[in-house]
């Protein structure tokens, strides 16, 4: 089972939501949001702990997606061999991953960032460009490429970004695109 941790996701919790959906679609999810614990499918691909105030981080590995509403509180960073994915104008996730010598997944409208939106379609067709080579959990890399993602509803960008992130990072292939 893959393991994501999503940190600083409230209020609406549109990226929890987001990449919860998106991970549903490539084999299901445990879910532990909060006081609530679910399965989206049996046996799912996937582990999906969600948290807001981080006092220590030591994980392992897996994936932690940075949201922007992060409580740090005396914070110790062990990030194993976890990906961090952050969308890089949050100066908080990136004052936290400073110095923890994680390669950060950057996910923006930037052509700087790891993965942005190469291309505007028209709803529900989104390009995705994936702009350096990323190693999955698995430790294989990926290369550079393009993909599209047809969406069931529209989404913010940094949640759209993250969410193909945590797909491709768990070595999701896309070659056919996402569906979400």
């Amino acid at each position: 089972m893959k393991k994501i941790v999503i940190c600083g996701d409230c209020g609406s919790k549109v990226l929890t939501r987001t990449v919860i959906r998106a991970c549903s679609g490539c084999g299901g999810a445990f879910v532990c949001d909060g006081a609530k614990i679910y399965e989206t499918k049996q046996n799912p691909k996937f582990l999906i702990v969600t948290t807001y105030t981080l006092t220590d981080i030591r994980c392992g590995s897996g994936i932690m997606v940075f949201g922007k509403a992060l409580c740090r509180v005396r914070t110790s960073i062990s990030m194993g061999t976890m990906i961090p994915i952050v969308d890089t104008s949050n100066a908080e996730a990136l004052t936290i991953l400073k110095g923890s010598g994680s390669s950060v997944v950057g996910c923006s409208m930037s052509g700087h960032d790891t993965i942005s939106v190469s291309g505007i379609k028209n709803f529900p067709t989104k390009l995705i460009s994936l702009q350096r080579s990323v190693k999955t959990v698995d430790g294989n890399i990926i290369e550079p490429h393009e993909f599209s993602v047809k969406l069931s509803r529209e989404i913010p960008v940094y949640p759209l970004l993250a969410a193909c992130s945590v797909l491709l990072l768990s070595g999701e292939p896309s070659i056919d695109g996402y569906r979400f």
